[in-house]
């Protein structure tokens, strides 16, 4: 062990003596890329998934508002590679819907809801671009 001003270096004789050598500088380089490149992967990906949710908004932002009438159906996916839920209207025709955050509070499958929004695309890294329904608002259907 040598002691230098507050840095401690192990060393396998402890005879060694001089400035910090080329195998501590790579080292460090090393521990430094250890957390710096991971940071980095998270804020792209961070980016990317904002990114995505931001086109799926504005696509929506284009289209023409629609209302619809059906059955709320919970969905699951292989990968998770869903909203979880769709949206089962007319005859046997079913969208995969995205849910105001409000709406979580009361949804249950099964449930015959009346809804208005925007169709619009959501991109998923395995199936590619899906056709969704973005609902902007639902609410209980009257019988």
């Amino acid at each position: 062990m040598v002691r230098r001003g507050t840095v401690i270096f192990f060393t396998p004789d402890a005879e060694w003596e001089g400035s910090v050598g080329n195998d501590q500088q790579r080292s460090i380089t090393t521990m430094k890329n250890s957390i710096l490149l991971p940071l980095l992967f998270a804020c792209l990906l961070c980016t990317v998934t904002l990114g995505q949710t931001a086109s799926s908004t504005s696509s929506a932002g284009a289209a023409a508002e629609v209302q619809l009438t059906g059955t709320l159906e919970q969905r699951m996916a292989i990968g998770g590679e869903t909203t979880g839920w769709s949206l089962r209207y007319g005859e046997k025709k079913r969208v995969e819907v995205v849910l105001p955050a409000e709406a979580f509070a009361w949804v249950k499958d099964g449930v015959v809801v009346s809804v208005s929004g925007a169709y619009g695309t959501k991109h998923y890294l395995e199936r590619g671009d899906v056709a969704v329904f973005i609902v902007k608002k639902i609410s209980p259907a009257v019988k």
